[in-house]
């Protein structure tokens, strides 16, 4: 897939309230992998892409690079204040 037209996970944007899990979980179930097989892809177990998929679990950065590359998403981060600072040019 190229790069241009890799989904991206955008939780800054109106989501339905999926937040990160319910992403991982839809992304995944559309990639056709079970549990097992992402965690498998991910080198780790299938407990803890449950636990990351209920939301027990936050992921690391290096996990969420991982997990993009294994549901051919786009790893961005984007960090940006909530609101415009006074004096500070945009």
């Amino acid at each position: 897939m190229r790069p241009e037209h890799r989904p991206v996970i955008d939780l800054a944007a109106h989501d339905g309230g999926l937040g990160l899990s319910g992403h991982v979980r839809r992304l995944r179930l559309e990639s056709g992998l079970s549990q097992a097989g992402l965690a498998r892809a991910l080198g780790t177990t299938q407990s803890a892409v449950a636990r990351l998929e209920s939301g027990r679990q936050a992921p690391t950065v290096e996990t969420l690079r991982r997990l993009a590359d294994c549901l051919g998403c786009e790893f961005v981060v984007h960090v940006a204040p909530s609101q415009p600072q006074p004096g500070v040019a945009a």
